[in-house]
């Protein structure tokens, strides 16, 4: 699907708690419409190195996490882990550049971030077809109109750069 990249047949890993949207969109809807599985790890206490195990242990094809696990991962040994996720994504806030660049020097796959809030799902995201910096966000995602385009002062003054939602499913 779309900014994760999910395809049919893929396990897929979301660490977020069940009080977010997030939670619903990754665990729930985007799967779902993939037709993949979702792996729900519960823990006490987070264990960069435990999660690791869990990822190879279950085969793990697609993996999302807010930039505070990230940087928590990172300070584990990333090269343990035989079998990296095909696709990587950080939800929430932008990842500092060297983040990414330890997970894809590791793993061999960039993160790409997105961000959306409760009310809209992914606003703006780096997808898989960005060819921009991976530690820029780039790319409106497709339900939403942009409006900060020449003439729109009005809408910008109001502090709203994306709205009206287009007639897709949110978690598309």
């Amino acid at each position: 699907m779309y900014w994760i990249g999910l395809r049919p047949g893929d396990v897929h890993l979301n660490i977020s708690s069940p009080g977010w949207a997030k939670h619903a969109w990754s665990n729930v809807f985007a799967p779902w419409n993939a037709e993949a599985c979702v792996f729900i790890y519960n823990y006490n206490r987070f264990d960069a190195a435990a999660l690791m195990r869990q990822i190879d242990r279950c085969g793990i094809t697609s993996f999302c996490a807010p930039p505070t696990v990230w940087r928590m991962l990172i300070q584990a040994d990333l090269t343990q882990l035989a079998n990296p996720p095909r696709e990587v994504v950080g939800a929430g806030e932008p990842l500092n550049p060297e983040v990414i660049d330890q997970v894809s020097r590791a793993w061999g796959r960039t993160i790409r971030d997105g961000f959306g809030q409760t009310e809209t799902t992914v606003q703006i995201a780096n997808t898989q077809a960005s060819r921009s910096n991976p530690a820029r966000w780039a790319d409106r995602c497709r339900l939403y109109d942009r409006a900060d385009r020449p003439g729109d002062r009005r809408r910008r003054r109001r502090g709203r750069d994306l709205r009206r939602p287009r007639a897709a499913p949110p978690w598309a």
